[in-house]
């Protein structure tokens, strides 16, 4: 499944803005983009010249999420009716409703109309930098970095949308929180330098109630990701893995001698590597599942997405879990 299109319109003022944001010149007309007569025409070219597709993808995905807002359904002092509930002694009496009172089937009870609280909520992005996310086992597949980024940004478009904040956990930010038309693309240049995520975050400076989103991989040691959950264990907010892997990853489809090279250092050079798909699916299971026990048990929700997969559905479970009340 696609994402649905901008008009021609519609993304052209986009393309025109997330340039601005990026540090990018605009397009010149066709006399202007005209190589000098005196020596060869040099393209201009930038390092976050690929984001602006990249941002475009994430917002058209992000209008086939549901817009709703973060777990925020909960009483408070808001414009948005939520729900009526029964009128508690001590009350101020200008509280109740009386036309839903008049009206109720329960004799001698009178209604409050209850308000949604409104407070803007964060939402708190990391995408794993390290070498082994650069890679795509095919060139029709992204990379998973690249999928990565597009899950977080189409997330964080969503929560922008709704009206809450956007805090890239990267070093260099201290978890500032961004909003308004500029959040999409700064959230954008920070997951996309690699410097700056090549370790995992720290959710302890985070504000309270804020969520967390967390993409990565996750091909760790066992013992450093449960020592990860154990620092991150009293996160008071809710927190959703992502786990990304290429499809030659989950399995083991190679046949004959292969010499592997780590994208972080060490080769392995295996005979017969069709003996091991299965020993290899075992201990992949394996592992996936020691991944899940040590989320569980700090009440993590882990989504698993491999990258020759429609990231929509995937996208769609991610929105389901992070807006829901903790």
């Amino acid at each position: 499944m696609t994402p649905p299109a901008f008009s021609r319109s519609h993304r052209a003022s986009l393309q025109q803005r997330i340039r601005q944001l990026l540090g990018m010149p605009a397009p010149q007309n066709a006399e202007q983009n005209a190589p000098p007569s005196t020596g060869a025409h040099t393209a201009y070219s930038s390092p976050n010249t690929s984001l602006e597709p990249l941002i475009l993808e994430a917002l058209s995905y992000a209008n086939s999420l549901d817009n709703g807002a973060h777990g925020r359904r909960r009483s408070g002092a808001g414009d948005n009716f939520w729900q009526f509930r029964p009128y508690h002694p001590g009350e101020p009496a200008f509280a109740i409703d009386w036309r839903q009172s008049a009206r109720s089937p329960v004799e001698n009870t009178f209604w409050v109309r209850e308000r949604e609280h409104d407070t803007p909520h964060s939402l708190a992005v990391w995408c794993d930098g390290s070498p082994s996310m650069q890679w795509a086992s095919l060139n029709t597949l992204s990379t998973k970095n690249r999928r990565a980024q597009l899950c977080a940004l189409t997330l964080a478009a969503a929560a922008l949308k709704a009206g809450e904040r956007i805090i890239p956990l990267a070093s260099g930010h201290s978890n500032r929180s961004l909003a308004g038309h500029t959040a999409l693309p700064q959230l954008a240049a920070a997951l996309n330098d690699t410097t700056a995520n090549a370790s995992p975050p720290d959710l302890s400076g985070l504000p309270r109630g804020a969520s967390a989103l967390i993409i990565s991989d996750f091909l760790w040691e066992q013992q450093d990701f449960k020592q990860w959950c154990k620092e991150n264990a009293h996160f008071a907010g809710r927190l959703t893995l992502l786990c990304v892997l290429d499809p030659a990853e989950r399995n083991l489809h190679e046949r004959g001698r292969v010499r592997f090279e780590g994208l972080e250092g060490g080769t392995l050079t295996l005979p017969a590597l069709e003996s091991l798909a299965a020993s290899y699916g075992d201990a992949m299971k394996a592992h996936l599942a020691a991944l899940h026990e040590a989320a569980t048990a700090i009440n993590a929700q882990l989504i698993h997405h491999s990258t020759d997969q429609d990231p929509l559905p995937t996208l769609l479970d991610l929105h389901t879990a992070l807006g829901g009340a903790r």
